[in-house]
């Protein structure tokens, strides 16, 4: 029995019933044409750009019971898995549909999908790389842009005193923070890690004072501020021998976070400890790697990195 799954809701379970057998649509390259004075011919130039396409589903309704249901449940934006190619999914829209009266009374309901390009795998190929060259191996039907998860240890200590939040900079919040952590620790509930002790820890004198947070005011004052498009450090991604520069800031080695390439949204970035997206694209250089279609060949080079995984997000036409 065909079905579709509409953000995670099964036609089924809606009390639909399809009578033909549902087939995703297929996305092409449009195509420009360019007249040049003086030759006949007209030249044709694949410009990059697919078209959304339409796609219709001619339902019947079996239960009218369920027709709020069925109307709330197709509506808007969301993601659909046809019964015919289960480990696909495709972004689309729904079309507003015929008025519920109407769709009673003949018992059955075309649905109309705006499907975007392209068919992407449920379950996206991981593959871990490592310093020498390692096969990457695309089997979409076109190129694949990847997200690339750069693991980082944890450094023994911040890289710039005085930075207490590891945000790259020093500001008066750093100071802020250490004058309440003076107050924990008065109290005996010290929160400081010993990473941030040690930022915090201006005259290396083992004990947190005024004059600590007073040093950190004198630094914010002298506009001696960390510049935060200056990486820690650097990592780089080599696909297919072209590189990516991915610079890693202190927040990132400090607490041993993980930094983000995601290549289809062209972003760089990390969750701090609020779990919050902080962008770090400016820390980077080069652009960001597409993967071909076919075996493709991926390593990095870079102190302090725990491990680099690469998630394909293979798709299809």
């Amino acid at each position: 029995m065909s079905y579709f799954i509409f953000n995670y809701i099964d036609s089924r379970d809606l009390g639909l019933i399809l009578p033909k057998t549902p087939f995703r649509p297929s996305w092409a390259e449009q195509v420009e044409e360019i007249t040049i004075p003086g030759r006949p011919e007209v030249i044709k130039n694949p410009n990059g750009i697919y078209a959304n396409q339409s796609m219709i589903i001619n339902a019947v309704i079996s239960d009218s019971s369920k027709i709020h249901q069925i109307y709330s449940t197709l509506a808007g934006e969301g993601r659909l898995i046809l019964s015919t190619a289960t480990g696909e999914y495709i972004n689309c829209r729904v079309e507003p549909l015929i008025p519920q009266g109407v769709a009673l009374d003949m018992a059955e309901l075309p649905i109309t999908f705006d499907c975007y390009p392209f068919a992407y795998a449920i379950e996206p190929t991981v593959t871990e790389i490592g310093t020498s060259y390692t096969e990457v191996d695309n089997t979409s039907s076109i190129y694949s842009a990847p997200v690339i998860a750069i693991e980082m240890n944890k450094t023994a200590a911040p890289i710039l005193k005085g930075d207490v939040n590891f945000d790259g900079k020093i500001t008066p919040v750093d100071a802020s923070l250490v004058l309440a952590e003076i107050a924990n620790i008065a109290a005996g509930t010290p929160t400081f890690t010993p990473e941030q002790f040690a930022a915090a820890d201006m005259d290396d004198s083992g004990t947190l004072t005024a004059a600590d947070a007073s040093a950190i005011l004198a630094l914010c004052a002298d506009n001696q501020n960390h510049d935060p498009t200056t990486p820690a450090q650097n990592v780089i991604i080599y696909t297919n021998g072209a590189q990516l520069v991915v610079g890693i800031p202190d927040e990132v080695l400090a607490n041993g976070f993980t930094v983000y390439v995601d290549c289809g949204l062209y972003l760089i970035y990390y969750l701090d400890t609020n779990g919050n997206m902080v962008n770090i694209m400016n820390y980077s250089s080069l652009d960001l790697p597409l993967l071909h279609t076919g075996k493709n060949y991926m390593m990095y080079s870079g102190d302090n990195v725990k491990g680099v995984t690469v998630t394909i997000n293979e798709r299809w036409l």
